[in-house]
């Protein structure tokens, strides 16, 4: 179980929990995933990991570098209500 950093978002490192959210439409066959997840980098700042796709098939993906580690966790939060306004459903990491 990752540690809780005490901001809402699991520690970084091998045990972080990415959150994961999934929108699904059989009918209009779409199939989206979305991703987020904190990184620590050598910089002794923050990375947000953004990657995004068709289910199955290759993303894309977009880091954004913090210096601060809060200012990444209410970025990826946001980040994550919009998604969830938008029709996607968190299947994994921390509730948002």
């Amino acid at each position: 179980m990752p540690v809780d950093a005490g901001d809402g978002w699991p520690g970084g490192g091998a045990d972080a929990v990415p959150c994961v959210l999934v929108r699904i439409r059989n009918e209009s066959n779409v199939r989206r995933y979305y991703l987020l997840d904190l990184q620590d980098n050598l910089f002794g700042g923050v990375t947000l990991v953004r990657e995004w796709g068709r289910l199955g098939g290759g993303g894309q993906r977009r880091l954004v570098f913090f210096d601060e580690r809060q200012k990444a966790v209410r970025a990826a939060a946001s980040l994550a209500r919009a998604k969830i306004r938008r029709g996607y459903r968190q299947v994994a990491g921390l509730p948002v």
